[in-house]
């Protein structure tokens, strides 16, 4: 059974990509080998499309371009919250 994840990367400048995927290892070579900085894997919870919505939309005020948002102390406490304890509902 393939297992979506919601991950959460963090680039050189600091803004921050919550996107998912079923590969996250595969997604972030992907991504670093298209991004000019350096990137930095913060971490993966369980889930899929809706759960990344909620991230996204929560967060929405923080939001840079596509799926990058700038890395406020409240949107990496929340992260950090989630990677902490990934079953509670924390966006």
């Amino acid at each position: 059974m393939v297992v979506e994840k919601v991950y959460f990367i963090q680039a050189a400048s600091g803004l921050v990509k919550i996107g998912r995927s079923t590969d996250v290892p595969r997604r972030k070579k992907a991504l670093q080998l298209a991004h000019g900085e350096r990137l930095k894997l913060l971490g993966a919870i369980p889930g899929g499309a809706v759960l990344e919505r909620q991230f996204h939309d929560r967060w929405s005020h923080l939001r840079q371009t596509g799926e990058w948002f700038s890395p406020a102390p409240e949107l990496l406490g929340a992260i950090d919250q989630a990677l902490a304890a990934p079953q509670l509902d924390l966006v």
